[in-house]
This record gives structure tokens, C-alpha cells and sequence, in this order.
């Protein structure tokens, strides 16, 4: 399924956790950190393909425990690789 967030919201989709070696954990809680892959039209401190940090316990899950949608607010920074 495919959501447009509106308003103040943003569609993240958080990274899996990984071994050093890129084995995926899947028992493990997920990281705080996702990559932004929609934005509503009043969001104006991310945009598409930013990776960012956020409130983990902020937000909607949608369709995986992997996909959410959250308020601009719950973001708490962008990271910078």
C-alpha cells in the first residue's frame, strides 16, 4: 500500500539492525533511526531521502513494524553520513 502524508506528518521507513558483518536481527528492537520516504505539504525541515532520528515511540505503524507515519515534531535531528 502506498500513503501520502498530509499536512505536518512524514512517512519514515526505519533500518533494520545489523551485525557488523550486515547480518539483520530481526528479534532486535529497531534503532531510532529511518530514512524519510514521503513528506506532507506543510513539512519544511526534511525532505525525501533524508535520514533522520526520531522519537521511538512517537508515531502511527502502518503496514510493518518497519514503516510509520509521525508528526514533523518527532523528528529530532538529520543525520549527517
Amino acid at each position: 500500500m502506498k500513503y501520502k502524508p498530509l499536512g505536518k506528518n512524514v512517512q519514515i521507513k526505519i533500518r533494520e539492525k545489523r551485525t557488523s558483518g550486515g547480518i539483520i536481527l530481526h528479534d532486535a528492537t529497531p534503532d531510532p533511526i529511518a530514512d524519510v520516504i514521503a513528506v506532507g505539504d506543510e513539512v519544511t525541515k526534511v525532505k525525501v531521502g533524508d535520514i533522520v532520528c526520531f522519537d521511538k515511540f512517537a508515531g502511527m505503524a502502518l503496514d510493518t513494524k518497519y514503516d510509520r507515519i509521525l508528526d514533523e515534531g518527532a523528528i529530532l535531528a538529520i543525520v549527517e553520513l
